[in-house]
């Protein structure tokens, strides 16, 4: 199921809300959404919405990166987009080191705001795509049981059967079978595959 993106922008300046939508609604078929204050994106957006966000550095009330932290607290996954005058690029760099996506510069270039929007676009499709692979992965992995999930870890370490067995206190052919069914279960055909899907559970052998 494809998720239709929207841009937002969040900026208390009318014109720069028109520059935007003039620019975007000629070169790309996307939703937009406006808002002129941070407050009114956070009451009226999902965390989970798909797209990405252009904000404006400086706001009164509540600023773009007071905004920006707000929705880290709240987990919004979309990327964002500050809009910043010369003088606050380096606080925007700063930004970025928090994890703010990008940054561009006022008054806005044409090719460099669709340029960032759509770099912004695709990063969110392949966020969200692995965030479904991801998904997917731990709902086979709960269908493991405790020994399956013990011989997966020590397998994706590494280790050989005979290693497994002597440290499970198993015979080499119990762990034969419990790494058969992982393989099944898991849907990996490779060790590689598997190293992967354990890798984008982020589980290790410190979880025992």
């Amino acid at each position: 199921m494809n998720i239709e993106p929207t841009i937002f922008i969040v900026d208390d300046n009318q014109i720069t809300h028109q520059v935007i939508q003039l620019i975007v609604v000629e070169q790309l078929n996307h939703k937009i959404v406006s808002y002129f204050t941070a407050q009114d994106f956070l009451k009226n957006v999902n965390p989970d919405a798909a797209g990405c966000l252009l904000v404006d550095f400086l706001m009164p009330a509540m600023t773009g990166v007071e905004l920006y932290e707000n929705m880290k607290e709240q987990h919004f996954s979309m990327p964002v987009i500050m809009m910043t005058s010369f003088g606050n690029i380096p606080l925007a760099v700063g930004e970025m080191k928090k994890g703010l996506f990008d940054f561009i510069e006022k008054p806005l270039t044409p090719h460099l705001l669709i340029e960032r929007i759509q770099l912004a676009l695709n990063y969110d499709i392949r966020q969200r795509k692995n965030n479904t692979i991801r998904q997917e992965v731990l709902t086979r992995l709960e269908t493991l049981t405790p020994k399956e999930y013990e011989v997966m870890i020590k397998v994706v370490e590494g280790k050989p059967n005979k290693i497994i067995a002597a440290e499970m206190n198993i015979s080499i052919k119990t762990v034969e079978k419990h790494r058969s069914r992982v393989m099944e279960k898991m849907q990996a055909k490779s060790l590689a595959q598997l190293v992967r899907f354990s890798e984008q559970c982020q589980i290790s052998h410190s979880e025992n």
